[in-house]
């Protein structure tokens, strides 16, 4: 059994890091930056929802995020 090279161009690893408007996130953000070593980092920007506080029951919440597309 051979090994054989794969064709097409070479393939790059990307990182991702996820933000939203905390401390946490910048410094999070800024460590990538300095300590990976990945010429390729995105910044994902989160909003978070609070589930708690909605007017209609958490099932139709959790059934509309588990619905395949």
């Amino acid at each position: 059994m051979s090994l054989q090279e794969p064709s097409g161009p070479p393939q790059q690893n990307v990182t991702m890091v996820a933000v939203d408007k905390g401390k946490s996130s910048a410094y999070a953000f800024r460590w990538a930056i300095r300590c990976i070593d990945n010429p390729i980092i995105i910044a994902v920007h989160v909003k978070n929802k609070n589930l708690l506080n909605r007017r209609y029951p958490l099932t139709l919440v959790t059934s509309s995020i588990h619905t395949p597309l």
